[in-house]
């Protein structure tokens, strides 16, 4: 099980990988030995509608994949999204069916995070939330007034976003600031208690985890970065060519945290994601969109599997 304290997670890691990187396969074949592989975690976003009825399904790609998975929860609130998914009384179904048999991955896309945390926060029996993933967007917690409000929208990469307006640089630098700020507070928060991640969205840079003063250096309560290897909020989409460099510079940055990809992955970006320093994939319609769930989560832990004797 992936430790939740910092410090025991660096140990753990520089155990297992060493103080060099390793090979695809000599990578995967330590994995495979402390944590069963690469990590998969089953987005169940395609079975939000109707979520009772799909209850039964969830199961049977949870018991396939095995203890080491955990499922993955899309909390999406708008405006951060379009639309929202997994409402209050959806996450109540989810941890009351599922919750004996498997820990969750809740990715929290919403500009104002704490509403669902505190939810989250109630669901979860205390024993369980250092088993339980919490990963909130590093673009959220972004204010400004009416006039500035364009700014704000998870698109904007506000580390490297400029204008031809000094007044509007000034504000960006604000809204920036602020948020940083409060990510850093919330993820200390949530760093004492549950398994923790920062997700950046495809236009985001690696620089926004250790930008900023000593109490904007958001990484350091991050037990793990989730690249976006699509834009958050819908399901489906197609992986952005590109995004597995940005994998692997997370990897190589980061080398102590985990390092997880979430977007398009399929049988042919699988390998690429994994062969560039993924330690942990979230697939969605590969696995939900399949006719048969089960066989795919099963065809996909192959692909991993087979990696660790391949390279």
């Amino acid at each position: 099980m992936i430790l939740n304290m910092e410090t025991a997670l660096q140990e753990s890691v520089a155990g297992l990988y060493g103080t060099g990187f390793l090979d695809t396969g000599e990578r995967v074949r330590r994995l495979m030995e402390r944590y069963g592989g690469v990590v998969i975690l089953p987005s169940v976003l395609g079975y939000e509608t109707g979520l009772k009825k799909n209850i039964r399904k969830i199961a049977g790609i949870v018991e396939e994949l095995g203890p080491g998975s955990r499922l993955h929860v899309d909390v999406m609130r708008r405006p951060f999204t379009e639309r929202d998914a997994f409402s209050s009384d959806d996450i109540r179904i989810l941890c009351g069916e599922l919750g004996d048999c498997t820990d969750f991955d809740f990715h929290i896309m919403a500009m104002e995070p704490e509403p669902v945390l505190g939810l989250i926060d109630n669901v979860i029996p205390d024993y369980r939330k250092p088993d339980t993933m919490i990963t909130i967007h590093r673009e959220a917690c972004r204010e400004a007034p009416p006039r500035y409000v364009w700014l704000c929208p998870k698109e904007h990469d506000l580390l490297k976003f400029s204008t031809g307006s000094r007044g509007v640089n000034r504000r960006i630098r604000k809204i920036y600031t602020d948020s940083s700020g409060r990510i850093a507070e919330l993820m200390k928060t949530l760093w004492k208690r549950y398994n923790t991640g920062i997700a950046l969205e495809p236009g985001t840079c690696l620089e926004n985890l250790s930008a900023g003063g000593e109490s904007m250096k958001i990484h350091k309560y991050a037990n793990r970065i989730l690249i976006m290897a699509v834009e958050s909020g819908k399901g489906g989409q197609g992986f952005i060519p590109g995004m597995e460099e940005k994998v692997a510079e997370a990897h190589r940055l980061n080398a102590y945290k985990e390092v997880q990809v979430d977007g398009g992955i399929n049988e042919q970006t699988l390998p690429l994601v994994i062969s560039a320093g993924a330690d942990g994939v979230v697939i969605g319609s590969y696995i939900t969109g399949a006719a048969d769930p089960v066989m795919q989560a099963r065809k996909a832990r192959g692909i991993i599997d087979s990696m660790a004797y391949s390279y």
